[in-house]
């Protein structure tokens, strides 16, 4: 081979390496468009974030996540909308992830997908994110899908979600991330335990802070209720003849914990667990 031929060739070699170096590149800092990889909502579970790709530092801000849950806490079981907001008037290209978690990064709830053109499900359903198509928007960008409650005495669950106020230079620099979080409280107002179905004893709420309420048919002959702590030592017992048709526990005096509320029927006795708070 000539000395100009392995020039030549030297050099063919070199830009065929720099360009596919460059389009590797570009495929791995574009490929989040079409959404994130699971785990990257900055979580205490997740620990990563959206600067696993992009430069820069997260930065923790509040307000980006809202919900329809009311004040009083989420029902078990109901569903509920939750929206992202996004809001920069330099960035016309944002993205997104969402997980409802507690501390230790377990997924409470189920997410659903009400818009499937703009968002999606990744991590086996436990993350939303967005989609190619719903990247888009001038100077601010909004995502909703529906959220329904884990079950009952699960308590508070955190909403964890990590952002990415993009340049859209398809490189990794000059992007914005931020983290925001929406914590929703259980509404333990609604928590009723059927003791007896025969019967149709209820406990409510369970669990419970001060003072536990016992709802008693009009065609049920209530004698006594005990409450024990799970070493079966009695802690507290009602006798009355003439009970109304609610009584008030009050357990503001136990310490934390789970007991069991035993009830004193004419037509038999009764047990439920009660946890205390």
């Amino acid at each position: 081979m000539t000395q100009h031929l392995r020039t030549i060739t030297t050099i063919f070699i070199m830009a065929a390496f720099i360009f596919g170096t460059a389009i590797i590149s570009q495929s791995s800092l574009t490929a989040n468009n079409s959404g994130a990889p699971s785990m990257r909502t900055g979580s205490p579970g997740d620990t990563k974030s959206c600067t696993i790709c992009h430069a820069g530092t997260a930065q923790n801000v509040t307000g980006i996540i809202s919900s329809n849950v009311p004040p009083a806490g989420y029902v078990p079981g109901s569903t509920y909308i939750i929206n992202a907001v996004c809001t920069d008037a330099s960035r016309n290209r944002f993205g997104f992830e969402i997980s409802p978690q507690n501390a230790s990064g377990a997924k409470l709830g189920v997410l659903t997908v009400t818009d499937i053109t703009r968002t999606k499900l990744v991590g086996s359903g436990k993350y939303i994110t967005h989609t190619a198509a719903g990247t888009s928007g001038t100077g601010t960008i909004s995502w909703s899908f529906n959220w329904t409650a884990p079950p009952a005495g699960t308590g508070d669950v955190t909403l964890y979600g990590a952002f990415n106020f993009t340049n859209h230079n398809n490189a990794s620099s000059g992007d914005v991330i931020k983290l925001s979080t929406l914590t929703l409280s259980e509404d333990l107002t609604t928590w009723t335990e059927t003791i007896s179905s025969v019967e149709n004893i209820r406990l409510y709420p369970n669990p419970v802070a001060n003072v536990a309420h016992i709802l008693i048919p009009e065609n049920s002959q209530l004698k006594q209720v005990s409450i024990f702590s799970v070493d079966g030592s009695c802690v507290r017992t009602i006798e009355n003849d003439n009970f109304s048709k609610q009584v008030d526990l009050d357990v503001s005096g136990l310490a934390a914990g789970t007991y069991y509320v035993a009830f004193t029927t004419e037509n038999g006795n009764y047990s439920g667990k009660l946890i205390k708070l």
